[in-house]
C-alpha cells in the first residue's frame, strides 16, 4: 500500500523527494488543503471509497493516510 501511495504522492506533486511513512504532508510534502482535497479525490476515484472532511483534516503524515486506507479496505 505505502508504494502505491508514494507514487501517487510523487506523481500528483511533481516531487522527487524520498517519501516515507513519517513524511508530514504539509510541512515536508508541501500539501496544502487545495492538494490535500485533490489528493483525497484521487484516493476516492482509485480506490472507489468516501473520505470525510473531518477524516482528511486528521492525516498528518502518509502514515496516516495508509492507515485510513487500509481502515476503509483497500488492500496493496
Amino acid at each position: 500500500m505505502f508504494e502505491e501511495l508514494k507514487n501517487i504522492l510523487a506523481d500528483q506533486l511533481g516531487i522527487e523527494t524520498d517519501i516515507t511513512m513519517e513524511s508530514k504532508l504539509k510541512e515536508e510534502l508541501g500539501i496544502d488543503s487545495l492538494l490535500a482535497l485533490e489528493l483525497s479525490i484521487t484516493l476516492e476515484n482509485k480506490y472507489d471509497i468516501n473520505i470525510s472532511e473531518e477524516e482528511l483534516t486528521k492525516l498528518k503524515t502518509v502514515k496516516d493516510v495508509v492507515e485510513l486506507l487500509e481502515a476503509k479496505g483497500v488492500k496493496a
